[in-house]
């Protein structure tokens, strides 16, 4: 079933995952030619969805998101999501890419800050594997 408003569709699809998160899927599905965003969450009894095709949206589904991603890694444990999901996101909007590391122990616990940097086109083509499973030729 459609549900119109955010904030209902929000807590039914909580509240969905945390009675059976085992058989509780969550999808999300963007239609280009429509220009519209369909969610989701089903545990195979009750399928919940919310279509948007508005751009201030997104931030909304970014929470649920967050949200989902908070469940499915502390099970149980996490209580007072709205709390913490809004702690997450302002911290990661306050994270600027491409800036040093603040975190010693990921600098190497010589208190000098490295940058991030992508691996070069090289370094990235030696993890490369053949997926077929058949020798490269050469």
């Amino acid at each position: 079933m459609f549900i119109e408003d955010w904030n209902s569709f929000y807590e039914q699809a909580e509240q969905l995952y945390r009675n059976d998160p085992l058989r509780t899927r969550y999808v999300l599905k963007y239609s280009h030619s429509g220009g519209k965003l369909v969610l989701k969450v089903t545990d195979d009894r009750l399928c919940l969805q919310f279509q948007t095709d508005q751009l201030a949206d997104v931030k909304k589904v970014e929470k649920l998101n967050n949200l989902f991603f908070t469940l499915m890694a502390k099970g149980d444990a996490a209580e007072d999501m709205d709390t913490a999901v809004m702690a997450d996101a302002a911290e990661e909007s306050a994270e600027v890419p491409g800036t040093a590391l603040a975190d010693p122990a990921m600098n190497g616990g010589d208190g000098k800050q490295r940058q991030n940097r992508a691996p070069s086109r090289q370094q990235a083509s030696r993890g490369r594997s053949n997926l077929k499973g058949r020798r490269s030729k050469g």
